[in-house]
């Protein structure tokens, strides 16, 4: 369409994605991107690794159904029936999908993705779950337990084991996430499941 020019997405493994500007500008990065140059015709690199074919195809599914949503007013059923069923894949794809999203700036599709996470983070009911669930080898050590007492006195007030244990270990997913995915939106899924789980703590 004449007032919806193509634009030319090359992902990070060099393929090229034709995708509308309307739907393309969806992401603010792209969208500064292209206002920017000042011209649609210009392909449009996304030089984070996260952004493969795979997954910007995935990308853009996402947008244009949520473009089509908006449009004809869906209703929220309908809607939360979509995202439900886009949040239900591999952890590989699932995380990808949040750096994708990250570097894009799709705030919605962050958000989703890290809720996906969130929501698997408080089905575990004990940290070696966790460490099961996200296939994370245990190293925290003796040392930055003590640091972990140290900057933080208050765990001892109620409950200390436990308390201590499972904020030592949420503190390590939150730091194994930033080495895994330099991704700050997915230390805020954890966040979640942490304020979810101390919220059912201070209720007993």
């Amino acid at each position: 369409m004449a007032d919806d020019p193509e634009i030319t997405l090359e992902t990070y493994d060099k393929h090229h994605v034709k995708v509308p500007k309307s739907i393309a500008t969806r992401s603010a990065i792209i969208n500064m991107m292209i206002e920017d140059t000042g011209d649609v015709n210009e392909v449009v690199p996304l030089a984070d690794k996260s952004c493969t074919l795979n997954i910007i195809q995935r990308v853009v599914d996402y947008l244009k159904r949520h473009a089509e949503f908006e449009a004809d007013q869906a209703e929220d059923d309908v809607v939360n029936a979509y995202d439900k069923e886009y949040q239900e894949q591999s952890d590989e794809i699932i995380f990808q999908t949040i750096l994708a999203a990250n570097f894009l700036d799709i705030k919605s599709l962050l958000e989703l993705m890290c809720k996906k996470v969130a929501d698997e983070i408080k089905k575990c009911k004990t940290p070696d779950d966790i460490r099961d669930r996200f296939n994370i080898r245990q190293d925290y050590t003796p040392e930055e337990v003590e640091e972990v007492k140290r900057a933080h006195p208050w765990i001892y007030d109620k409950n200390a084991k436990e308390v201590l244990q499972s904020f030592a270990w949420r503190h390590r997913i939150k730091r194994i996430a930033a080495r895994r995915s330099s991704c700050a939106m997915f230390r805020m899924a954890t966040l979640q499941a942490e304020g979810a789980s101390a919220w059912k703590h201070a209720a007993r």
